[in-house]
């Protein structure tokens, strides 16, 4: 093929501007450092070096992160080191306080020095790096006027609400008289959904005198036969004849006497008295010994279960179907008053045409047919009209006895709660308890983030102890007869024989009693459990345990209160009815803001937001995140720990809380557990008799020392006073333990060295002060104010020794993950070099190979020109 000049032309011209290209290039590439400037330069290279560049710019920020974690490491040691200084110092003070001769004026501005140091300990817990708080946790925001810092001084941690103690109950529920008017048909009557069937209540015999004896005796049968819950009893009454007019034959009264419950009645009646007057006078007598007897008398007027004139004799206790007797009566009835020797059992012709009944295991749930229409049926049995059971509405046709918390009535945080159970404990009522209240709030505490808390029974009596004889039925607490043989009570229980018997059976009844100098009987609960006092109107009378003024029998129910708890603000819901707010009801918090302290909580709306933060002095409060700790971005996958939440931290290990316990052990307050420095060879001898073993015995005069019980959990703390007597002649070393045992809150024993031990039932709870000790047994013990506060200041010298260990170790945790963060560093620094060579590799020029290849092509470059004008111009010539 012939070769044209424009071909050669061509082709001189391609190679040219190629090599231009080139050296283009080459420029580029030397002026800019880069192998590459787009990507069609060397795709697969630049993407590899994008890659690379991304490795880096990741490793350069969490470079950033690692100096950042660093700094709050080391902001967090540094903290926590100064913490120690701060306990390093408390302690110091403690040995000196524990070793040296200091005044009780010495040991208090020593506490208020703690004071500043558990003030600033607050402080340093609160330190900010780069405006994050050091052991918030994950909580960086929401931090505000109301909860502005982490820990909190001064203010009680976390959310809580108390309930009100409820009011005590009868032991049983009474109805009013039974009607005639129609009987009761299958379904008309459940209790606890049981159906008592067919009642007969309109048959009713002529001797009933308007009381339906006949109607209540078959309903309370129908009762027992039917319910597998609940127990019905009747009223034992008994009407003797008309009485006789009394003939004017001589100026002698005729006298009368006879023994009703073996207690003596006797009984003037003077000549001329009329039938109505003679009755009178007999139903004045009986009345007088009423208080021993438990009977008490009216005088019959064809209504009220006698005949007109005649002396009607009931039991005085609603539901006492114990027998009436009367014996020995001279002269022998029939006389003037129509009474005769009987042994009077309850039955359908001898009772007050009431019901009442108990239950052990639940409350008393009537439903009828009526249920939702109206009170018909329940005005059949006596109680119609609302008000008589809990939260009970007129004319719903239903009625609860005792303080029932229904399934699904209570709602916490969306969470219905189950109804509660039977406690175990407790001999009455026992679903409505604190203690099984309690419970099954705590099984959904898990989803709820709500605990519930106890606080026992508990009351102090307002009549002294009355001299006199107790005996059986006298005075019975949750099933236990406590007087199984008649028993001798001076006044005031001076001989300590009334505290004496309750205690016998404390592991028994749950129950515990005190007494205090007066003569007041105090009794509380060791748990959750309901109290159940029977007494009779002997027992009433002499014990006033159920606060009868007059004394009658009586049968009353005492509860404990629940408190709920929450790390968070919670919810508190139940649906209303008409009136009540039945499931906060159940735990005394209805009622609105009144009665619960919440600003936001309306009255009858059946919501309550707890989210009022309640101040107390001595606590502190943590507000942060409790479960997380701030981590840092180490890898795409990876963090690494930098700092601990504040729970952990410090409100684990009890650093503020055994600063605070100092303090007040120096200040003379809030003890908690106390053993005795003088040993006693026999806790039964007198205290007078030397025979003890304690030392000082011969100082021991009559006389009595305060004990302060402050219970914390209520806010404000409730205050517990009580003056503990001692009588060298009677008390012994066993029945003072007793009485302070008696105290809610509070346990005291001989241990088996002989040692008196107090301490407080719940350590962050209850805090107890003995004091004014006018008898010297404190002393003698061991356990005077003094000792007490020696003792304490030894256990806070313990505390303050762990508590400097465990901060070490956390300063020493902290010091291990700054290790982490440096080696951390290392491997990214070296990790940054090693791709930064790899990067290189890919987009750098080598400059020294780009200048010889730069000066190569410009060689070739002019080489090629010259030869491209050497042929052009040849061409030319052969062209010509």
């Amino acid at each position: 093929m012939r070769t044209t000049m424009q071909s050669q032309h061509r082709f001189l011209m391609t190679d040219l501007n190629r090599t231009t290209w080139e050296l283009s290039q080459l420029n580029n590439q030397i002026s800019s450092g880069r192998q590459m400037s787009k990507i069609s330069d060397n795709p697969g290279n630049l993407v590899s070096a994008l890659t690379l560049r991304s490795n880096i710019s990741e490793i350069k920020q969490y470079k950033e992160n690692l100096t950042y974690g660093y700094n709050l490491v080391s902001g967090s040691e540094s903290s926590l080191t100064q913490i120690k200084e701060q306990v390093m110092r408390a302690k110091l003070l403690n040995v000196q306080a524990i070793n040296g001769a200091l005044s009780t004026e010495n040991l208090r501005s020593m506490g208020e020095e703690v004071r500043h140091l558990f003030e600033q300990s607050v402080i340093l817990a609160n330190t900010q790096v780069n405006g994050k708080y050091l052991f918030g946790g994950y909580r960086t925001t929401g931090y505000n006027d109301i909860e502005p810092t982490p820990f909190m001084a001064g203010f009680v941690d976390g959310y809580r609400l108390t309930g009100s103690t409820p009011a005590a109950l009868s032991g049983e529920l009474t109805t009013g008289q039974i009607s005639t008017g129609t009987d009761l048909a299958a379904g008309d009557l459940l209790i606890n959904g049981e159906d008592m069937g067919i009642v007969d209540l309109t048959t009713a015999a002529p001797s009933d005198y308007n009381l339906n004896m006949g109607g209540a005796f078959r309903l309370a049968d129908a009762i027992n036969t039917n319910s597998s819950t609940t127990t019905a009893t009747v009223t034992t009454l008994y009407a003797g004849l008309v009485a006789q007019d009394e003939a004017p034959v001589d100026l002698n009264p005729t006298a009368v006497s006879f023994d009703l419950n073996n207690i003596p009645v006797s009984v003037n009646i003077a000549d001329g008295r009329l039938a109505a007057d003679v009755a009178q006078d007999v139903v004045d007598a009986i009345n007088l010994v009423s208080e021993q007897t438990g009977v008490q008398a009216v005088r019959g007027d064809g209504t009220n279960g006698g005949i007109a004139n005649s002396v009607v004799l009931s039991n005085m206790r609603s539901g006492d179907d114990n027998n009436i007797v009367i014996a020995n009566m001279n002269p022998p009835g029939p006389n003037l008053t129509g009474l005769v020797d009987v042994d009077q059992v309850a039955d359908d012709q001898h009772n007050t045409g009431t019901v009442s009944m108990s239950s052990e295991a639940t409350a008393i749930d009537i439903t009828t047919s009526a249920a939702g229409v109206d009170d018909s049926i329940l005005n059949l049995v006596g109680l119609d009209g609302g008000g008589i059971g809990f939260a009970d509405e007129i004319g719903d046709g239903v009625l609860v006895y005792g303080y029932q918390l229904a399934d699904q009535d209570l709602i916490l945080n969306g969470q219905s709660i189950a109804a509660p159970v039977d406690d175990g404990v407790s001999t009455i009522f026992a679903d409505t308890s604190a203690a099984s209240k309690a419970a099954a709030i705590n099984l959904e505490s898990g989803v709820t983030g709500v605990t519930a808390v106890v606080t026992p029974a508990s009351f102090r009596t307002n009549g002294v102890v009355t001299a006199g004889n107790i005996g059986p039925g006298d005075l019975v607490i949750n099933g236990v007869d406590i007087f199984p043989a008649t028993t001798t009570i001076s006044a005031r229980d001076d001989t300590n024989a009334l505290v004496r018997a309750i205690n016998t059976f404390s592991s028994t009844t749950g129950i515990n009693a005190t007494r205090n100098t007066d003569g007041n009987i105090m009794l509380s609960a060791v748990d959750g459990r309901n109290m159940h006092i029977v007494t009779s109107a002997n027992g009433e009378r002499i014990s006033h345990l159920n606060g009868g003024s007059p004394a009658v029998p009586q049968s009353k129910v005492y509860y404990g209160s629940v408190q709920l708890k929450s790390d968070r603000v919670f919810s508190i819901e139940t649906t209303p009815t008409a009136s009540f707010e039945q499931g906060l009801a159940a735990l005394g918090m209805s009622g609105g803001a009144t009665n619960t302290g919440e600003a936001g909580d309306l009255p009858a709306d059946g919501l309550i937001t707890v989210d009022s933060i309640i101040v107390q002095e001595g606590n502190v409060r943590y507000t942060g995140d409790r479960s997380n700790d701030i981590s840092i971005k180490v890898g795409q996958r990876s963090t690494l720990k930098v700092s601990k939440n504040g729970q952990d931290v410090l409100m684990d290990i009890n650093a503020f809380s055994t600063l605070k316990r100092f303090e007040d052990f120096l200040k003379g307050q809030n003890f908690t557990e106390v053993v005795g420095n003088a040993a006693a060879t026999d806790v039964t001898a007198t205290l007078g008799s030397g025979d003890t073993g304690l030392p000082r015995h011969d100082e021991l005069v009559a006389g009595d020392f305060t004990l302060t019980v402050m219970d914390h959990e209520q806010y404000p703390p409730v205050e517990t006073k009580i003056r503990i007597p001692v009588d060298p002649a009677i008390d012994t070393p066993e029945t003072i333990a007793q009485k302070i045992n008696g105290v809610a809150g509070i346990t005291a024993t001989w241990n088996s060295s002989g040692y008196m031990e107090i301490e407080s039932t719940d350590a962050a709870r209850y805090t107890f002060v003995l004091e004014s000790d006018s008898s010297n047994f404190l002393k003698s013990a061991g356990v005077s104010f003094s000792d007490i506060q020696t003792y304490s200041l030894g256990q806070s010298l313990a505390e303050m020794n762990q508590l400097a260990e465990d901060l070490t170790r956390q300063i020493s945790d902290f010091g291990a993950r700054a290790n982490r963060i440096e080696t951390q560093n290392e491997i990214f620094i070296n990790l940054e070099l090693s791709t930064t060579e790899n990067l290189s590799e890919k987009q750098d020029t080598d400059i020294i190979e780009a200048l010889m290849k730069l000066k190569a092509k410009e060689v070739a470059y002019e080489a090629a020109l010259s030869a491209s004008a050497k042929v052009m111009q040849l061409s030319l010539v052969n062209f010509l």
